[in-house]
């Protein structure tokens, strides 16, 4: 029996099994409503900066005086 035959190849050492790794039910929930929290911001930062560039412009929204 020579070196190489009980060196294992290449191939055979990258066929290790490895099961995924799945987060709990609660993980998820928890990282689910992190992004939907950061999404919620995200937008309400945008329609914050699109409100002070329009009132910038001079523009009003109805019912909103112009000295806002």
């Amino acid at each position: 029996m020579d070196l190489a035959s009980r060196v294992p190849s290449f191939w055979e050492h990258k066929k290790i099994d490895k099961q995924p790794v799945f987060l709990g039910l609660e993980a998820q929930r928890r990282s689910l409503r992190l992004y939907l929290h950061l999404l919620l911001l995200a937008v309400m930062m945008i329609s914050a900066e699109v409100l002070m560039a329009w009132m910038s412009w001079g523009l009003a929204l109805p019912g909103m005086p112009r000295e806002f």
